[in-house]
C-alpha cells in the first residue's frame, strides 16, 4: 500500500484517478480480514483531500468512503475510528459537491450509531491507550466527532449548516448519556458554547444585501424571500444553534447539574438568550424566548397564537420541531458574572456513566429549584423586558408574538421567586408590562394578536393573568398599593391611551383597544381592596381617593355609563374601609345597576345604608348624570 499512498503528493489528476481507482477495487476484491493491517494506508489515501481537486476526484474518492462505513465499518480496527471520523468530516467541509458534503454529515450520524452500539468491544481495545490523557479513549472518540460536528455547523453553506446541527444535536440527546462526566464538561465548554460563539460571531458579520437566487456549489437550490441574505441565513443557523443547546440543556438536565460549574454554564446560556431575545431580528428574538422556555422546562407556556407565529418566521420548521424536544436585598442578582465565563481549568471528577433505562424517568422528573438558577432566571427575564420595550428606540418595536411570549413566562418564573420578591421587582414588573402594552402594534400582525373594541388580545390576557398571579400571593398583599397604582393606570389607558412614537409601519393603540381589558383590571381592584380595604397602608396611601378619581376620569371623559359598569357584572361596591378618626370600621351600602333602566329610562333609584357622607358625595358626582338619590331619614346631605 505505500506505493499508493505516496501517489497522494502527485499533482496530476490522471494519477489520482487511477490511485483511486485502485483503493475502490481493493475495497470490492477483498475481505475484511485482508484489509486489517492495510486500513490506516487506505483511509490516508481516501482522506488525502484538496480544496483544489475537481469535483469529479472528490466524487471518486467519495465513493470508496461510502463502501467502508457501509460495509467495513463492523471490522475496522477500533485505532482506525478516529481516522474514519476525520476523513468523513472532511467530505463533510469540502465545497466542490453540496450533496457529498450533506451525505458526509449523514455518514457522521451511522459511525455515531455504531460507536454506541460497540461500546464495549471498543472500549476493550482501546485500553492500551496511554493513562494520562484528560478523557478516557472512548470518550475521546466521541469528542472528537463533535468537535468535527461543530466545525461543520459553521460551514458557509446554509444547508449544510442546517444538517450539521441537525445531526449534532440529534447525536448528543440520543448517544451522550454513555459518556463520562469528565466528557460532558468538554462537551458544554468546547462543543456547544464554542458553537454559539462562533455562530453569533458570523452572524453579525453576514452582509444584509440581498444575494443571487442561485448560489455556487449549492446544487441550484433556489432560496426563499426570507433566506435571500446571508445576514438572514445566518440568523437561522443562530435559531437551530441556541435552541440545539437549550434542549440539551433541558434532556440531560440530570447530568449537567452534577457538573462543579455547572451554574456557570447556566449564567452563560442565559446572556446568550439575553443576547439573541434582544436581536432585533424577529426571528432569532422570538426564537430566543422558546428556548429561554425549553431550559425552564416549561414547554406549555407558549401559547398557540404565538407558537403559529413562529413557525411563519421559520419557512419549513414547526415550534414543536424546536422543542426536539433575596432576604436580606431587594435585588434580586444574577450571581454568575460575565467576567467568570471562561472555560475553567479544573476537570470534574469521572464518573460511572447512567443506567440509560432510566434516564427517560429522570429527564421528566428533575425539576429546576435551586434558588440561585431561578433567580438568574428571573434576573435575565427582566432585562428582557427592560431592554426590548426600550421606548427611546423607535426603529425597532417588538412583535405582538414576542411581547406575548415574554409575559407568559413569568407567572412560572414568578411562582419560583415570590419568596424573595420584593417591592423593587414589583416595579421593575409594572415597568415591563406598562411598556409592553404601551407599545404600538405593527401594520403586519396578525389580527388575532391584535386588541378589539369588545376583546382583548392575547397581549393584554397574558397581562391579566400576570395581575390575577400577583393578586393570588398572600406575600404580595404588603404591596398592595403599588398594585392599585398599576392596575388603576391600565384601567386609564381606556380613557387616555399611551402616547409613544411610532413609525410607518406601526399603528398606535386607541383608547377603545383598553376598553375590555379596563373591565377586567376594575374587576381585579374591586376583588383586591375587599382583602386590603382595612390595612393600614392602603389606608395611609389614599388608595380609595385613588379609585374614586380614576372613575371620576370616566365621568369627565364622556366615556359612556355601559363601558364602566359593565365589566363589573351589573354591580359596583362602595367598599368596606376603615375610619382612622374614628378607628371603626363601616360598611359601605351597595350601588346596583340595571343596564335597561339606565340607557331607556335615564334614571336609578339608589338606595345607600349606612354609608359615610363623603363617600355618598364622591359617589353622587360620579353618578350624577345617572343616578337619583335617596338617603335614610337619620342621614343628611350637603351639597
Amino acid at each position: 500500500m505505500s506505493p499508493l499512498v505516496e501517489l497522494s503528493n502527485v499533482p496530476h489528476s490522471d494519477i489520482r484517478t487511477k490511485q483511486l481507482e485502485c483503493i475502490l477495487t481493493i475495497l470490492h476484491s477483498n475481505d475484511a480480514d485482508t484489509l486489517y493491517h492495510a486500513w490506516p494506508s487506505l483511509l490516508c489515501v481516501v482522506g488525502a483531500l484538496q480544496t483544489e481537486q475537481s469535483e469529479g476526484l472528490v466524487r471518486l474518492a467519495f465513493q470508496s468512503l461510502q463502501l467502508v462505513v457501509a460495509d467495513f465499518l463492523s471490522s475496522l480496527p477500533c485505532n482506525c475510528l478516529k481516522e474514519c471520523v476525520q476523513v468523513t468530516a472532511k467530505f463533510g467541509q469540502q465545497n466542490q459537491d453540496l450533496n457529498i458534503s450533506l451525505t458526509a454529515i449523514s455518514l457522521l450520524w451511522n459511525i455515531a450509531d455504531h460507536l454506541f452500539h460497540n461500546r464495549e468491544k471498543i472500549e476493550s481495545e482501546l485500553k492500551v491507550e496511554s493513562e494520562d490523557q484528560l478523557l478516557p479513549p472512548y470518550d475521546a472518540l466521541w469528542m472528537v466527532l463533535f468537535t468535527k460536528l461543530e466545525d461543520i455547523c459553521v460551514d458557509e453553506r446554509p444547508a449544510v449548516r442546517k444538517s450539521a446541527g441537525q445531526t449534532l444535536f440529534s447525536t448528543i440527546s440520543a448517544h451522550a448519556c454513555s459518556l463520562d462526566l469528565s466528557t460532558w464538561h468538554h462537551i458544554l465548554w468546547k462543543v456547544l458554547f464554542t458553537l454559539l460563539e462562533h455562530v453569533n460571531e458570523r452572524a453579525e458579520k453576514a452582509s444584509d444585501e440581498k444575494s443571487s437566487k442561485q448560489l455556487p456549489n449549492s446544487g441550484n437550490i433556489l432560496m426563499h424571500h426570507s433566506r435571500n441574505t446571508a445576514h438572514k441565513q445566518w440568523a437561522e443557523t443562530r435559531v437551530l444553534s441556541l435552541s440545539g443547546v437549550a434542549r440539551v440543556f433541558n434532556t440531560q438536565r440530570h447530568l449537567l447539574q452534577k457538573l462543579e460549574d455547572f451554574l456557570r454554564a447556566w449564567s452563560l446560556l442565559l446572556e446568550h438568550i439575553e443576547k439573541s431575545a434582544l436581536c432585533k431580528n424577529a426571528e432569532v428574538s422570538l426564537a430566543a424566548l422558546k428556548s429561554f422556555q425549553a431550559i425552564l422546562q416549561l414547554e406549555g407556556a407558549v401559547d398557540s397564537v404565538v407558537s403559529d407565529e413562529l413557525s411563519l418566521l421559520l419557512p419549513g420548521t414547526s415550534s414543536a420541531g424546536l422543542r426536539l424536544a433575596p432576604p436580606c436585598d431587594e435585588i434580586i442578582p444574577r450571581t454568575i458574572s460575565s467576567s467568570q465565563h471562561q472555560q475553567p481549568d479544573v476537570v470534574p471528577q469521572k464518573s460511572s456513566p447512567p443506567k440509560t433505562d432510566t434516564i427517560a424517568l429522570e429527564v421528566r422528573t428533575s425539576p429546576l429549584e435551586d434558588k440561585t438558577l431561578w433567580s438568574s432566571a428571573w434576573k435575565t427575564w427582566l432585562t428582557i423586558g427592560t431592554s426590548i420595550t426600550d421606548n427611546h428606540d423607535v426603529s425597532f418595536i417588538p412583535s405582538q408574538a414576542f411581547l406575548c411570549a415574554l409575559i407568559q413566562l413569568f407567572p412560572h418564573l414568578y411562582d419560583h421567586v415570590k419568596s424573595r420578591f420584593a417591592s423593587i421587582d414589583l416595579s421593575k414588573l409594572s415597568e415591563v408590562l406598562r411598556r409592553a402594552l404601551s407599545s404600538p402594534i405593527s401594520n403586519d400582525t396578525s389580527p388575532l394578536l391584535k386588541p378589539t373594541d369588545d376583546s382583548m388580545s392575547p397581549l393584554q390576557e397574558s397581562v391579566l393573568e400576570s395581575l390575577k398571579i400577583l393578586l393570588q400571593n398572600c406575600e404580595c398583599l404588603s404591596m398592595s398599593p403599588e398594585l392599585f397604582d398599576l392596575m388603576l393606570k391600565f384601567v386609564l389607558y381606556a380613557v387616555d391611551s399611551p402616547k409613544l412614537a411610532s413609525s410607518a409601519s406601526t399603528s398606535p393603540i386607541s383608547c377603545s383597544h383598553f376598553v375590555a381589558m379596563a373591565e377586567q383590571c376594575m374587576e381585579q381592584v374591586v376583588t383586591l381592596y375587599e382583602k386590603t380595604a382595612k390595612m393600614g397602608v392602603v389606608i395611609k396611601k389614599g388608595v380609595l381617593e385613588k379609585i374614586v378619581s380614576v372613575m371620576l376620569s370616566f365621568n369627565s371623559s364622556g366615556t359612556e355609563c355601559g363601558l364602566f359598569f359593565g365589566g363589573i357584572e351589573n354591580e359596583l361596591e362602595l367598599f368596606s374601609f376603615v375610619d382612622d378618626d374614628v378607628g371603626t370600621s363601616v360598611v359601605g351600602g351597595a350601588v346596583e345597576f340595571d343596564d335597561e333602566m339606565l340607557f331607556e329610562e335615564g334614571v336609578v333609584v339608589v338606595a345607600v345604608i349606612e354609608t359615610p357622607l363623603f363617600l355618598i358625595s364622591i359617589a353622587a358626582k360620579i353618578l350624577e348624570p345617572w343616578v337619583e338619590w335617596t338617603f335614610p331619614a337619620n342621614v343628611g346631605f350637603v351639597g
